[in-house]
């Protein structure tokens, strides 16, 4: 869907960034937070039910906060699978054969992994809480407990401060002009065209999130390409945006350039 013929000098271009927006969107009547303060309450009571019950909600907060980025980041949490967004096997196998890793946990754990907004010892340790809960049948003593509240607060803590407030939403992509090697890939000169201008938005009463790709080449009109979540393309811009990894948007692009290649620099507008 987006031009491979985009005339970017991958070898040699400029991120300008032009800042992050987001949105605090309250997607559910019970937040994530509310099922830490339940749990919390739970653990202060001592006994064998509260304690129960504190581990309960520690899961259902990290529960929430998967289905909360899922729907902040445009999926729809309650149809999650392979037959509506059919790239997502292959997000998820791209990065667990990087790292040579196999997760045996639930597709949105997986997913969100993939992204790289939960780290991989975290998600670890919230699989050894659903264990606990969903298949050993034993009374958890405090210090299990403990850590699962620990776990559950600092997951909900840690992904929605990526997905907030470090996640990439609006940057410009030009090549480096030639003529001018002085400048040090440096913002001290005027944006040579052929330009992209990537921009993220969120969802809109009637809309879903989107990103919008808009062309600007030497001569001739501009034209956009918008991607929705079931486009293959906006997951890529979604993680390149929440990891700053640049060095992935020529792929994404149709380039076939060796990453060694690649070279980029990142600069504010």
């Amino acid at each position: 869907m987006l031009n491979s013929e985009c005339g970017i000098k991958w070898n040699s271009f400029i991120v300008e960034l032009d800042g992050n927006s987001y949105v605090d969107l309250e997607i559910f009547e019970l937040t994530p937070e509310d099922f830490v303060s339940f749990s919390e309450t739970n653990f202060s009571e001592g006994s064998r039910e509260g304690l129960i019950d504190a581990l309960s909600n520690a899961k259902r907060a990290i529960d929430c906060q998967v289905d909360w980025i899922l729907s902040y980041l445009g999926y729809d949490y309650k149809n999650f699978k392979d037959e509506k967004y059919s790239y997502l096997g292959e997000v998820i196998l791209d990065f667990e054969s990087e790292l040579n890793i196999k997760i045996n946990c639930s597709l949105k754990l997986r997913f969100i992994q993939a992204l790289e907004i939960a780290p991989a010892f975290l998600v670890s340790k919230i699989r050894n809480i659903r264990n606990e809960m969903e298949h050993n049948y034993i009374s958890p003593n405090e210090h299990e407990v403990r850590e699962a509240i620990d776990i559950a607060k600092l997951f909900v803590n840690a992904t929605q401060n990526i997905v907030l407030r470090k996640k990439f939403t609006n940057y410009l992509l030009y090549s480096v002009n030639p003529k001018k090697s002085d400048q040090s890939m440096k913002r001290s000169h005027e944006v040579s065209l052929p330009s992209i201008n990537i921009s993220f938005s969120f969802k809109d009463e009637g809309e879903n999130v989107k990103y919008l790709v808009s062309y600007y080449p030497p001569s001739g009109e501009i034209y956009d390409v918008t991607l929705q979540p079931d486009c293959k393309e906006y997951v890529y811009l979604l993680k390149i945006g929440l990891t700053g990894k640049f060095n992935r948007l020529p792929a994404i692009f149709g380039s076939t350039v060796e990453q060694r290649f690649v070279n980029y620099e990142v600069i504010y507008s």
